[in-house]
């Protein structure tokens, strides 16, 4: 749903993304985050320094990533939606039902 399918077009959208000198890139899967990560190193950007990255779902691609790439991940319904990898935790909410 993205319409980024191949290297080259991540690549392109990377270049785009980065001409705007963001904050935070958020990417649409942890595919993605792993790929821009390498390619942010390959262009010797620091993350997190120079720019954040983030990614949706949270899956086990994510573990081993250095550094650590934050997730936000629908992991419970109705609560939780923002889930930061380096804290592990969840709002109060979900300890409760836990």
């Amino acid at each position: 749903w993205t319409g980024i399918e191949t290297s080259e077009q991540r690549i392109d959208a990377l270049e785009g993304a980065l001409e705007q000198k963001p904050e935070c890139l958020l990417c649409a899967d942890d595919s993605m985050a792993v790929a821009v990560l390498q390619e942010l190193r390959a262009r010797h950007i620091k993350v997190p320094e120079q720019v954040k990255l983030a990614s949706f779902y949270d899956s086990e691609l994510l573990t081993s990533s250095n550094p650590q790439i934050s997730a936000w991940a629908p992991r419970h319904a109705g609560c939780c939606w923002i889930f930061w990898r380096a804290s592990k935790s969840h709002c109060a909410r979900c300890r409760d039902i836990r």
